[in-house]
């Protein structure tokens, strides 16, 4: 068994391969220092059971903070992990399920909501009493919308297409 220093050697080291400016090396540090034996511990047990994953933060656009696609595989070589999978594709009415002839590049990546659904910016109606004659749809100096192009994006990409139609279809003053 490692021992807590081998540990943090070992996550700070990687860390810093994936992101070498050196700021995601300091925040890892700077958290096992103020964790105590305990605390790293659960630490640990969250990581194995997936509970929570290690993260590396990278601004935007900056040139000296940058992942790099090469860099990353060797060192996926290098921890011996394969992000390369043979994917099976599940079977829909047309077709039997099947798995792919070719592997393609599998990782976990936060989902984050579009920034249309934030609640400030959903727009509703202030009253129904002004109506689009084609759609019946309330109208007026306050339009509403139900879903954004980037959720509908979202949405198709998962395939969730009863979703989608139940959400594009027109309501609010549906007659």
């Amino acid at each position: 068994m490692a021992s807590r220093k081998d540990v943090e050697k070992f996550i700070i080291t990687y860390i810093d391969k994936i992101v070498p400016d050196g700021h995601n090396k300091k925040l890892y540090e700077d958290m096992f220092k103020r964790m105590s034996n305990k605390e790293f511990d659960q630490f640990i047990h969250d990581l194995e059971s997936g509970k929570v994953h290690l993260a590396v933060i990278t601004p935007n656009y900056s040139k000296k903070s940058k992942l790099d696609l090469k860099r990353n595989l060797s060192i996926a070589k290098e921890l011996n992990h394969d992000f390369f999978h043979r994917l099976k594709i599940g079977p829909t009415e047309d077709t039997p399920a099947y798995i792919t002839p070719i592997k393609y590049m599998v990782i976990d990546l936060p989902f984050r909501r579009a920034a249309q659904t934030i609640t400030k910016k959903i727009s509703i109606p202030e009253n129904d009493k002004h109506v689009d004659y084609l759609t019946f749809q309330p109208t007026g100096k306050s339009k509403g919308s139900k879903i954004s192009y980037p959720e509908i994006q979202v949405l198709a990409a998962q395939e969730l297409d009863h979703t989608l139609t139940e959400l594009l279809k027109f309501r609010g003053g549906d007659k």
